[in-house]
């Protein structure tokens, strides 16, 4: 394999003295970075894409003029899997690799675009949502002191309370998934599946159909002691959530923790035969008497695939399942929906419409997250506040600048001046800073490895806040913005995101 699974990039060490490398070391350096990258199936022969070339024809990734493949004799086993390189590498090969990841980037969209569920029409497989926009916590950019309620006994940082870019992280996704879709967004998943009552009417005055969130947001919600204590009543079905102020409703899906957090974290060394059997095991167990159940998989899915070792990406188990999905609805006993095809109908395949005004009430939203009934990962750890302090000191500096938060449903004027660039600058750079991961990677709670360079961005993001200031006519200058990172040992776990529930 180019890169033998469970190995953590750049804990490889060389023999060679990195001072002694040649040009063709750092040749062969570079095409080999961007090799493994690539998905092993346009190293194996043509991937025919959707959009045309220059020539009217479909563009093709093929990489497997530049190495040769070799199963090993299984091949339903990945992880024996060769990938041989045919000749020398030449600045050539590494040019045309450059070429080839563009065109996979330019068809992103394009077969998202191709296979997108569209419920006003209803057609299509998959129903695309997105996430508020740079991907913030939205409970705690609405207010950091909702924490207090799933967090009594933590220390937190000073309030940091503005609705105002919760609603415009809300409205700039929304506004960007049109433009890149040209369809109307029906339902979001928030980022880290964080909710809380306070902020469903930031979803709904986006005109938000539905979103989704963890069992344990549920469990708390309906005044239970353990995830154990949720009946498949309670959780195989959506909920409505309600403004009080507007009247307006919102559904709710809660993840299926047990099947979910066995794909991810059980399937990934077995065959894709052997899961499929265990995934329609779990199924047929949870069909009801009478009636029907919504199972919602929610899944952390940039980091469950990359584990599969005998099938990569899981793409045979994935191949397998819908094949059986299909066989079992020929059969009528699981009909496979989008939750927005599922609240609307689809009368094409007989999908009756399941009004939200209908559906069984939260009344109170409880603050959590897809994994956990609490924000303790973004906020509470001394680093974590001491970020969230950094934030609201340039926050409320930017506020009493006198420049005004851009409208953001609308893009930035094409014509825009120099100025008026620097206006919308500021903000972006100030909802960046509002992003998640930075709070991440703060605390102990979680090592990537290499949290000082999310601290460095920032830190560059909020210092941009100012510099843009300044090209917009303000006179402000920059506070002193240190690293908040110490060179410390870390007690968290190294890794990705991808979590458990317990």
């Amino acid at each position: 394999a180019l890169i033998p699974k469970g190995v953590k990039i750049g804990s490889l060490v060389g023999e060679k003295d990195p001072a002694t490398y040649t040009l063709q070391d750092l040749r062969r350096i570079k095409f080999f970075f961007y090799l493994a990258n690539f998905d092993p199936r346009f190293l194996k022969g043509p991937i025919r894409m959707p959009l045309l070339n220059s020539h009217t024809k479909k563009m093709i990734v093929d990489l497997s003029d530049l190495v040769s493949y070799n199963d090993n004799g299984t091949p339903d086993d990945d992880s024996d899997d060769r990938f041989i390189l045919r000749h020398n590498v030449t600045e050539k090969d590494c040019q045309r690799l450059v070429v080839e990841a563009f065109k996979v980037m330019l068809n992103i969209v394009p077969i998202h675009q191709k296979i997108m569920y569209h419920p006003d029409v209803q057609s299509g497989q998959v129903e695309i949502i997105t996430s508020p926009f740079y991907h913030p916590i939205l409970p705690l950019i609405y207010d950091s002191n909702l924490a207090r309620i799933s967090q009594p006994n933590d220390s937190l940082p000073t309030r940091f309370h503005y609705p105002e870019d919760a609603r415009a992280q809300t409205l700039m996704a929304k506004q960007y998934y049109r433009k890149l879709f040209h369809n109307k967004l029906y339902g979001m998943w928030p980022a880290e599946g964080a909710v809380a009552q306070a902020v469903v009417p930031v979803f709904e005055d986006a005109d938000i159909l539905w979103i989704a969130s963890g069992p344990h947001v549920l469990m708390k919600s309906l005044g239970k002691d353990s995830l154990k204590a949720i009946t498949p009543k309670q959780l195989f079905r959506p909920y409505k959530l309600t403004d009080p102020k507007s009247g307006k409703h919102l559904a709710i899906f809660f993840r299926d923790w047990r099947l979910s957090d066995q794909v991810a974290f059980d399937y990934a060394h077995r065959t894709a035969r052997t899961n499929v059997d265990a995934f329609f095991k779990v199924l047929k167990s949870y069909r009801p008497r009478r009636g029907e159940r919504v199972l919602s998989m929610i899944m952390d899915g940039e980091n469950a695939w990359e584990w599969f070792t005998k099938d990569n990406d899981g793409v045979r188990f994935q191949n397998l399942l819908y094949a059986r999905i299909s066989e079992a609805q020929k059969k009528g006993w699981l009909i496979s929906v989008t939750p927005s095809e599922y609240i609307l109908g689809n009368k094409h395949r007989n999908i009756p419409a399941h009004p939200i005004q209908k559906m069984t009430a939260i009344d109170t939203l409880f603050p959590g997250c897809w994994f956990s009934p609490d924000f303790k990962t973004w906020i509470g750890e001394p680093e974590e506040n001491r970020a969230w302090d950094l934030l609201g000191t340039v926050r409320k500096d930017l506020a009493q600048s006198g420049i005004a938060a851009p409208d953001p449903a609308k893009s930035m004027p094409l014509e825009a001046s120099g100025k008026v660039k620097a206006v919308y600058k500021a903000w972006d750079a100030m909802y960046a800073a509002e992003g998640s991961d930075w709070f991440w990677w703060y605390g102990q709670d979680q090592n990537s490895g290499a949290d000082q360079l999310f601290d460095e961005l920032f830190i560059s993001h909020l210092r941009s806040v100012y510099r843009n200031l300044r090209k917009a006519g303000v006179s402000i200058k920059t506070p002193v913005l240190k690293p908040i990172i110490q060179h410390e040992e870390k007690t968290g776990k190294s890794g990705g995101a991808q979590h458990r529930v317990k």
